[in-house]
This record gives C-alpha cells, structure tokens and sequence, in this order.
C-alpha cells in the first residue's frame, strides 16, 4: 500500500467515462525495487473498479514521478499510415531483399527488422 500520486481512469478525460478502470501512479515506493542509480522507480497499478470489490490487474514500475496517462479504448484510436514504403528508393520490403554491398571500405547493408 503506497500513496497514490496521481490517479486516471478509463476514457475518464472523454465524454464516454466508463468507470471501469483506475490507474494509480503511486509515490513512495522506493522499498519495492532494487536502487539502480541515483533515481528510485516508483510503482503504477492498474485496477479493475467495476465489481463491488477493486481489483489489482496489473502492478508495474514506472519512472520516477509518473505524472500523466490516458486510458481509452482501442477503438477510439484512429490510426493512420504516415508514410508510405515507396517513398524511400533503399526501403527493403521483404527478408528476400535484404543484401549486403561492399565497395572498398564502404559497406551498405540493406536489411528488415
């Protein structure tokens, strides 16, 4: 049990608030984790709010002072292709193409990832 910080619920900054799930960005968490430098990780829990009882989803790390989240559903992400593969004359589209082209002390490698 920590002190929450800063709290965010589904689709709570929309019109369609559907109270279904709390995200916590809790603050005073440092006993939780391993010291990795001269910053701490804080915790941030994800929490089901739609029964009578809450319960804990999910429990993760988070950077130090989480301030800022937005939870909404899948559906309401619009998507959109930001560039097109034939845009660029070197884009390797397929493993098949992938090659690589050594001329003197230059080497070019054309691959996908």
């Amino acid at each position: 049990h920590y002190q929450p910080g800063h709290g965010y619920t589904s689709m709570g900054e929309t019109k369609e608030a559907d109270g279904r799930f709390f995200n916590s960005g809790n603050k005073f968490s440092k006993d939780r984790f391993l010291p990795v430098g001269p910053m701490h990780v804080e915790t941030e829990q994800l929490i089901d709010i739609t029964g009578s009882k809450m319960r804990l989803i999910h429990d993760h790390t988070a950077y130090p002072e989480p301030h800022d989240a937005i939870i909404v559903r899948a559906d309401v992400v619009k998507t959109r292709q930001v560039s097109d593969m034939n845009d660029f004359p070197n884009a390797v589209k397929s493993a098949s193409d992938s090659r690589i082209e050594r001329n003197g002390k230059k080497v070019n490698v054309y691959m996908t990832s």
